[in-house]
């Protein structure tokens, strides 16, 4: 409908700007299609039947966290971690159907992460790590000559299918659909931290990236009790990440519980109402930290109990608002990958 000054209605406007942001996220999605990881690449099914796995579901959190660790040591945005992290997962898959694999050892792991993290560099960001710096990453135990034959070998096998939208390309236009959903900068926030944060978690693998992008708007929201915004939209975002309701709700649940396993304070909240446990910032009355209902403190990754399973993934947070080395503790990128019995090799 056009006004007599002939303007487009708003209602005419906003259809065509959802029907425009559908088709942006149908057209994403094919593109991210051919590019995903083998979503269970790691599973013990696969090692029983004989092929080969250069590492195990525990170590790849480790590698996850490298990768993202290297990426805040060279100041690169945290999208392209997450690339890296896709390059790691699609090549470490590709060795297992391959008997000819010349890096298939665990001495390869970091040699392989750190030049995942230079291709994902050079195809996404604006800076560049030296070789020259990561062969220091490396105790000069790894040449810029080898980097560049791994980086070559990486790429022959991604058959140089390098661009992969993430789950963040997804969010604006799932917005979009949502039109009258809550989008605070809180909401925002939240929903960039859990995009982040699944990458760490293998399950993950298994949801394309629209759904990790929707599944993270709904927890946030599910987070910041917005319950009107999630009785209202599940089935817009479900059927735009062509999921069944239930589908979604899976993967919401799964990112609710992973979050729970990484933070175990935030299980303890969950009966006094308080399902969030924000993470602490260092900028005062940040919009980003909200009050926790029934807790006298927030929490930081520096407080996650070093006892706790999945310790090593509390730093991972990018959109955490901790500046670069914040942690004291954290571990130096070239300790990250030397794995202990426990995580299911040396």
């Amino acid at each position: 409908m056009v006004d007599v000054g002939g303007s487009v209605s708003p209602r005419k406007r906003r259809l065509s700007d959802t029907s425009t942001s559908l088709r942006r996220i149908r057209a994403l999605s094919f593109a991210a299609a051919p590019n995903l990881p083998e979503p269970r690449y790691l599973d013990p099914s696969h090692a029983s039947s004989g092929r080969f796995q250069l590492i195990t579901e525990r170590q790849r959190e480790k590698v996850v966290k490298y990768i993202n660790e290297l990426a805040e040591d060279f100041e690169l945005c945290v999208q392209t971690g997450g690339l890296a992290c896709n390059y790691f997962d699609r090549y470490a898959a590709s060795l297992g159907r391959d008997p000819s694999r010349t890096y298939g050892e665990k001495r390869h792991v970091q040699m392989i992460a750190s030049t995942c993290l230079l291709l994902a560099a050079k195809f996404f960001d604006r800076r560049l790590p030296p070789l020259s710096e990561l062969s220091k990453v490396h105790h000069g135990k790894v040449s810029p000559a080898e980097f560049a034959i791994l980086e070559l070998e990486i790429l022959e096998r991604l058959r140089w299918k390098l661009h992969t939208p993430l789950p963040h390309a997804f969010t604006e236009h799932l917005v979009t659909l949502c039109w009258n959903a809550p989008f605070t900068p809180a909401i925002e926030e939240r929903t960039a931290f859990f995009m982040d944060l699944s990458v760490y978690g293998y399950r993950f693998l298994s949801y394309t990236p629209a759904a990790i992008a929707a599944a993270s708007l709904v927890t946030a929201w599910t987070f910041s009790a917005e319950n009107g915004a999630l009785g209202e939209h599940v089935g817009t975002l479900a059927n735009a990440c062509e999921l069944s309701p239930h589908e979604l709700q899976e993967c919401v649940q799964h990112m609710i519980s992973y979050y729970q396993m990484c933070f175990p304070d935030a299980a303890k909240h969950v009966t006094r109402g308080a399902l969030f446990i924000p993470i602490q910032t260092r900028v005062a009355d940040s919009p980003d930290t909200v009050s926790t209902e029934g807790a006298n403190a927030t929490m930081s990754p520096e407080t996650v109990p070093p006892e706790t399973p999945t310790a090593e993934l509390t730093t991972c947070a990018a959109h955490a608002g901790i500046p670069k080395g914040a942690d004291p503790n954290r571990l130096s990128p070239d300790s990250v990958l030397l794995f202990s019995p426990a995580d299911g090799g040396a």
